[in-house]
């Protein structure tokens, strides 16, 4: 499954990441803390207010136990496919 989410989040942290970054973002109206990576955006600094689209893949994986059962779990890669400064 792949949902797209959209919002409007603060940046807290950028860090560089050779090719990406790692951007912390609060969201502005929960107020939850996220840790995404993404391509490097310019112009975007730590406080801006941006506006984000955030691709959320669920993938059910199989994981053999000790005990030799198979048991599968869902697992979920998010990716920051776009960011935008915003003006507030």
């Amino acid at each position: 499954m792949k949902f797209i989410i959209q919002g409007r989040y603060v940046v807290a942290k950028i860090e560089e990441k050779g090719k990406v970054d790692l951007y912390t973002l609060i969201d502005s109206k929960r107020y939850d803390k996220m840790v995404i990576i993404g391509n490097k955006v310019k112009d975007v600094k730590v406080w801006d207010s941006v506006d984000a689209e955030i691709d959320l893949r669920i993938i059910p994986e199989r994981i053999e136990t000790i005990d030799g059962k198979t048991v599968f779990v869902n697992a979920a890669n998010s990716f920051l496919r776009h960011l935008k400064k915003v003006e507030v």
